[in-house]
């Protein structure tokens, strides 16, 4: 991009996949920010290699561009106020639910969340939001446990009471005063900044982080250096191949350019988690498509993203249909969910 203006956002061509170096080929063409209002028209490729299967933005901002994409961006704060608020009973379940997964024994866990606790294995999508919200560590690997990308660190202030010692870093300021005003170590930092000795943690998670980052595969290394031998890492992230992306196309949530630098297939997720040195990784799409199939219906319809404001009841419960039938459409084609979840150990 050229030109004068104070708001342009200045780019790098990137004509190749950054996870294979194949060619690729163009998805979509003149895409603009619907959601926030960052300046420019994007081009989003994907890869021609079809076992590796990533979307990339080409051209891509720059690094030192790159904050100019999240000038009128939420911060994790906002996010997390404009959720609703859970009611204590759905909490109790969800405690219950988890002590009974993961084996967190130390959790208090009330009556009533136990015996509503089996009702979890009727609504899949509930269940994954519970097991989310641990991101599927147990309590056998508690321990040190740091989050990038904590926004406001309501994880880690769950996680904490679940045992963990936990700690987080996040480029947003507001968020991370946030954070800190509930007592929790998180870092106005990259996890490059925070120079972390080797072998520091037990897990590394990353909610919707790594589709920002200019260079998945340098972070994924940062993370296996300092994870302790036997430690896990958890990233969570939009899926291009997911079906919902297949309905929507361009108004598709997941894309959200310029900020989504690379949207990942499981292959490509994969193989960028075993190059940083992972030996066992897991990687699947799941059916977290709540949140994703109403904004997308939203961007189709021409509604301005509003967080603080519910879409319409007939929409939520369309999307917790559309949810449901995602669970069992990833029966017949895994790479069929909304999300991706990898989880590897060092």
């Amino acid at each position: 991009m050229t030109g004068s203006s104070a708001d342009e956002i200045l780019t790098r061509a990137e004509p190749d996949c950054p996870v294979c170096r194949s060619q690729g080929v163009e998805l979509y063409a003149g895409m603009r920010d619907r959601l926030f209002g960052a300046p420019g028209d994007w081009r989003l490729k994907v890869c021609k290699n079809t076992v590796c299967g990533l979307a990339w933005l080409d051209p891509m901002p720059r690094e030192d561009q790159i904050a100019r994409a999240y000038r009128h961006y939420y911060t994790h704060a906002a996010q997390e106020g404009a959720r609703q608020a859970s009611g204590r009973l759905y909490l109790e379940i969800a405690n219950a639910y988890v002590a009974a997964r993961y084996g967190y024994r130390d959790v208090a866990v009330c009556r009533t969340g136990r015996w509503l606790r089996p009702l979890v294995a009727l609504i899949p999508g509930r269940r994954l939001d519970f097991e989310l919200s641990v991101m599927c560590l147990p309590a056998a690997a508690c321990g040190t446990l740091l989050e990038v990308g904590c926004g406001s660190g309501e994880f880690l202030a769950r996680m904490r009471q679940f045992g963990w010692v936990v700690e987080g870093v996040d480029p947003d300021p507001r968020a991370v005063q946030q954070a800190a005003a509930l007592g929790l170590a998180v870092y106005e930092s990259d996890l490059w900044q925070r120079a972390y000795a080797d072998n520091r943690f037990d897990a590394i998670v990353l909610s919707h982080v790594i589709e920002h980052v200019p260079d998945p595969e340098a972070l994924m290394r940062e993370c296996w250096r300092i994870l302790k031998p036997g430690g896990r890492m958890v990233i969570v992230t939009p899926n291009i191949q997911s079906w919902g992306h297949a309905r929507f196309g361009a108004d598709w949530r997941g894309l959200e350019p310029p900020r989504h630098l690379q949207i990942f297939s499981i292959a490509a997720l994969r193989t960028l988690c075993e190059r940083a040195g992972f030996g066992r990784v897991n990687c699947r799409s799941i059916a977290h498509a709540r949140v994703i199939w109403m904004a997308s219906w939203g961007l189709r319809a021409g509604r301005r993203l509003d967080l603080a404001t519910p879409a319409p009841a007939l929409v939520r419960r369309w999307a917790d249909v559309m949810e449901l039938v995602e669970y069992f459409r990833i029966k017949l084609d895994p790479c069929a969910g909304e999300e991706l979840l990898l989880r590897a150990v060092k």
